[in-house]
């Protein structure tokens, strides 16, 4: 009998310090993932202009629609450009 409590004491704080690390990295990627500001800077580092085909004066936008989809405040994934040709 207390090698079986040894046994599910043992289980038990395994799948509670998996719990935390889930925890923690949940509470990370929605951090990283709700901020627009971060999400525009990570725009204009690794998604430059000319390979995107979109003005970083856009990214500002982008990202506060990304964001605010993911946050749940904004119900569509769409965002509008207007092409400098007015296209």
């Amino acid at each position: 009998m207390v090698r079986l409590q040894r046994a599910l004491s043992a289980a038990l704080g395994v799948l509670m310090a998996f719990s935390a690390a889930v925890l923690v990295l949940a509470m990370l990627l929605e951090g990283s993932g709700t901020s627009s500001s971060l999400m525009a800077l990570r725009f204009r580092e690794d998604a430059p202009p000319e390979d995107t085909g979109l003005a970083a004066s856009e990214y500002t936008g982008v990202a506060d629609m990304i964001t605010g989809y993911l946050a749940g405040n904004v119900s569509t994934f769409q965002y509008t450009v207007t092409a400098e040709d007015g296209t």
